[in-house]
């Protein structure tokens, strides 16, 4: 048994794994959180925002002195979207890398779509076909497979992009929400069939997270809570609506 870390700097948030690594189990022993937002402003300028990567800095060096801490013998620090779109992105990996003296590497829209197939399906017991929805801050990928990941789409549409490229910032009516939801269909037709009553959709990111806290009726976040939790399109649908109409805080 080793214990191992990873640091994901996305395009909304940081977060920290630290796990005993037992054969293809992990057991995770410590996670972490924070949202620097590398990505506000990425729709409009395509720059990570120097506050904004001050802000990660202090944050990857945070969370590698934890690992450390607690027996880590080795961190991986990887990017996606927010990397593989900014033109500052690969001065501020390099920051980084002086700053912890740790390799950092961006992953591929079709690795990111293959870790999210492979991590979501790890510990459940479907053997069928399924779809894995990875809803990040500046990226969605949508995977199909049975076991192994067999095909996917990536576009560059995630929770902090969308809200910045199509206004999408409450309250707003329902005209003007069904014109985004239209446009944002549009960005995701699929270049391959799927038979929804033979598979098992699966969610994850930090919007399916945060839907899925809502729904449980928790006010703080509890993982185990969360995780498997079933969410119904009907109730999607009414939760969107009340938010639709709901000044953000």
């Amino acid at each position: 048994m080793t214990i191992r870390a990873s640091i994901d700097v996305g395009t909304n948030s940081i977060l920290l794994l630290v796990a005993e690594v037992h054969g293809d189990r992990l057991i995770p022993i410590h996670q972490d959180l924070a949202e620097p937002r590398l990505g506000r402003g990425i729709e409009k300028n395509c720059v990570i925002a120097e506050s904004a990567i001050i802000q990660a800095l202090y944050v990857v060096k945070d969370f590698a002195r934890k690992a450390r801490e607690l027996g880590a013998v080795e961190t991986v620090i990887f990017g996606t979207e927010v990397f593989r779109r900014a033109s500052n992105g690969q001065a501020c990996i390099s920051r980084i890398e002086r700053a912890v003296n740790i390799p950092f590497r961006i992953l591929s829209q079709g690795e990111e779509a293959k870790y999210a197939f492979r991590g979501a399906l790890s510990g459940t017991a479907i053997s069928g076909n399924a779809v894995v929805m990875d809803v990040g801050g500046g990226s969605t990928e949508i995977v199909f497979g049975k076991n192994e990941p067999e095909n996917w789409i990536s576009r560059p549409i995630g929770a902090v992009v969308a809200a910045e490229k199509y206004s999408a910032v409450p309250p707003f009516g329902e005209g003007y929400a069904g014109n985004i939801l239209a446009k944002i269909t549009e960005e995701f037709r699929l270049p391959f069939d799927i038979s929804p009553s033979e598979s098992s959709l699966i969610g994850v990111g930090g919007t399916i997270t945060t839907l899925g806290a809502i729904s449980a009726g928790l006010r703080e976040y509890d993982d185990e809570k969360v995780a498997g939790k079933k969410l119904t399109v009907e109730w999607m649908r009414q939760t969107f609506q009340i938010f639709a109409k709901k000044e953000p805080r």
